[in-house]
């Protein structure tokens, strides 16, 4: 028996990078796979539910990027609204770090006010898709 529900997360509509997400029956099923998710990578604890990476796949015994550039992690009964938006503003973050998209908040000028509306606008195209995905209901919304 599948111990996870899964589902693809689009970062930006029309592009092929998305976000991996994994609701678990329960917190120690997502411990063990975060545990193996991260010896994996290499990494040596985890400290958040959103794991960001450069994932290869092989394709004609030649190995390319990924279209997945990352998990986001979750268990039933563990998550909310609160929790759901946090974990992918995470994700929102690492994917402007990987974009080299410019976004200091002690430097409010005009590149910000573009940046802003960019990271809103795909942080709230990828919670509606969460909530879409995960039980098909969303407020109204423009996204």
């Amino acid at each position: 028996m599948k111990n996870y529900k899964k589902f693809k997360l689009q970062v930006v509509k029309g592009k092929k990078e998305y976000y991996q997400v994994f609701i678990f029956n329960d917190r120690m099923n997502m411990r063990l796979f975060s545990m193996e998710l991260l010896k994996r990578l290499k990494v040596d604890k985890m400290e958040a539910a959103t794991h960001s990476f450069k994932a290869y796949r092989t394709v004609d015994d030649k190995e390319v990027e990924s279209d997945m550039i990352g998990a986001i992690l979750f268990y039933k009964g563990g998550f909310g609204h609160g929790v759901v938006s946090h974990e992918i503003a995470h994700a929102v973050n690492y994917y402007f770090l990987r974009k080299k998209i410019g976004f200091n908040l002690a430097k409010a000028n005009d590149a910000w006010v573009g940046a802003d509306e960019t990271y809103a606008t795909i942080l709230g195209y990828m919670v509606n898709q969460f909530w879409k995905k995960h039980n098909g209901k969303v407020g109204k919304e423009r996204y």
